[in-house]
C-alpha cells in the first residue's frame, strides 16, 4: 500500500518499547479497508526499541524517525503529526494495540458525520497484575469526567484540521498530556462514541499512567481542571 492518497496517518511514538514494539506495529498493518501510514518516533531510545523499528522498514507504510535526544511523548506526537499526509490522525502507544476493524470503524463514523471531529470505542485494559478487563469509554459534558475516567489517547481517531485547530499537545505537560488535549478538543468539536467490540487494547505497563503516584494524578489534574475553568469561563482559579 503507497502512502499516496493517505486517510489515516497513525503516530506511534515510541521510547525504550522493545519488548512490545512489535506487536504494536503488527497490530497497526493488520489494519484493512482504509489508505493509512505509521509513522513511529523513536525518542532516544537506550534500549533495543530502534533496531525492532528497522525491521518493518521495507514496508511503504511506514515512516521512521529516531531523535537523538529524548523530548518526550507531547513534542515526538507534535512532530509526527506535523509530518503526517492524512485526513485523519490515530494513535498507537508502543506498548498496546490496535485491534482489527479501528481505522475502517472508526474513520466510516468521521466520513458521515461532518460535525464529528474525535470518533472513539471502548477498549481492552491488561492490568499490572495480568488479566484482561473491558473499559467503556464515554464523553461527558464538557468533558470533566476525562480525569477520573477512562479516556485513553490510544485508538482514537481523530480530524487533523481540528487537532490543528486544538494546537496538538502541549509539551509543558509531562504527565496526562492526552486528557490536556481530549480537554482542549471537547471545547472545538463533538465527539461521537461507538458502542460495541472493543476497538483497541491498552496495556497498564510500569511507568505508565496507571502506574504513577496517586499525588502527582492530584496535582497535575488540578493544573488540567484550573486552566479548563480559565479558558472556558475566564475565571482565574487559585489552589
Amino acid at each position: 500500500m503507497k502512502t499516496r492518497g493517505v486517510k489515516v496517518s497513525v503516530i506511534m511514538p515510541a521510547y525504550n518499547a522493545e519488548a512490545s514494539i512489535d506487536q504494536a506495529i503488527r497490530s497497526v498493518l493488520r489494519q484493512k479497508k482504509v489508505p493509512f501510514e505509521l509513522l513511529i518516533g523513536d525518542d532516544a531510545s537506550t534500549d533495543g526499541t530502534w533496531e525492532r523499528i528497522q525491521n518493518y522498514l521495507s514496508d511503504s507504510r511506514i515512516r521512521a524517525f529516531c531523535f537523538r535526544r529524548n523530548q518526550g511523548a507531547a513534542l515526538t506526537g507534535n512532530w509526527l503529526i506535523a509530518e503526517a499526509r492524512g485526513k485523519y490522525l490515530s494513535s498507537c502507544d508502543a506498548d498496546d494495540v490496535m485491534l482489527p476493524g479501528n481505522l475502517f470503524v472508526l474513520s466510516r463514523i468521521l466520513d458521515r458525520h461532518p460535525s464529528v471531529g474525535v470518533a472513539y470505542g471502548d477498549l481492552f485494559v491488561t492490568p499490572l497484575r495480568g488479566g484482561l478487563k473491558i473499559k467503556r469509554r464515554f464523553m461527558p459534558e464538557k468533558s470533566w469526567d476525562l480525569l477520573g475516567g477512562c479516556f485513553a489517547n490510544g485508538g482514537t481517531l481523530i480530524r487533523r484540521s481540528v487537532m490543528r485547530k486544538a494546537g496538538g499537545y502541549r509539551p509543558q505537560f509531562k504527565f496526562l498530556e492526552d486528557c490536556d488535549l481530549f480537554l482542549r478538543l471537547s471545547e472545538l468539536t463533538r465527539f461521537y462514541h461507538h458502542s460495541g467490540k472493543p476497538l483497541y487494547r491498552q496495556r497498564q505497563s510500569p511507568g505508565s499512567l496507571s502506574d504513577q503516584p496517586l499525588k502527582k494524578h492530584r496535582e497535575t489534574s488540578q493544573i488540567l481542571l484550573r486552566d479548563a475553568i480559565q479558558r472556558r469561563y475566564g475565571c482565574n482559579i487559585r489552589w
